[in-house]
């Protein structure tokens, strides 16, 4: 993980444009990328864990390392809507893909939010690792984003400590 070059950010906002594109046509960007493969294609390495109902990634542009997002397959536009049995296995991943952050990344805490906001907004949990000496926080959520070039050494061992206790139905992705 290195800070994100000026060229870097342009193409991340660049995905970003694309993303409100869809959404100006009533499309979320989202379930277009869940339904396209393009969100679980896994080319870098960065797909963690999927189910059914579910599937976490590592950000590529993290805020920090082991920065993970936590995203629901169905359309769900805000916790509130979530049905009581998908808010508990998502409860339960997360508290997997928590754990297991913790022992790899070696941090103090993980912090877990979620923001969704819009009128297409999905449901998804971002998870972000605070290591010993970083900023104490919410501030955690607005630090400068850096650029994750390669996903498979962290994404290696985050999967491997996922496999050690896997929750039912869960499908690590292949390491």
């Amino acid at each position: 993980m290195r800070p994100a070059t000026e060229h870097e950010l342009r193409e991340r906002a660049e995905r970003g444009r694309g993303w409100k594109r869809l959404v100006q046509q009533g499309i979320c960007h989202t379930c277009h990328s869940i339904a396209e493969r393009e969100a679980t294609a896994n080319p870098d390495g960065a797909l963690l864990f999927e189910n059914e109902r579910c599937f976490a990634v590592l950000e590529q542009y993290p805020r920090g390392l082991g920065h993970t997002i936590l995203i629901a397959k169905p359309h769900v536009p805000d916790i509130a809507g979530l049905s009581d049995e998908l808010g508990t296995e998502l409860m339960s991943v997360m508290l997997k893909l928590t754990r297991a952050l913790k022992t790899v990344t070696a941090c103090d805490k993980v912090y877990q939010v979620t923001m969704c906001s819009g009128p297409l907004s999905h449901l998804h949990f971002q998870l972000i690792p605070r290591l010993p000496g970083e900023q104490i926080g919410g501030g955690v959520f607005s630090s400068k984003r850096r650029y994750l070039a390669s996903a498979e050494p962290l994404a290696g061992a985050v999967k491997a400590e996922l496999a050690r206790t896997p929750v039912g139905g869960d499908r690590v992705a292949p390491g």
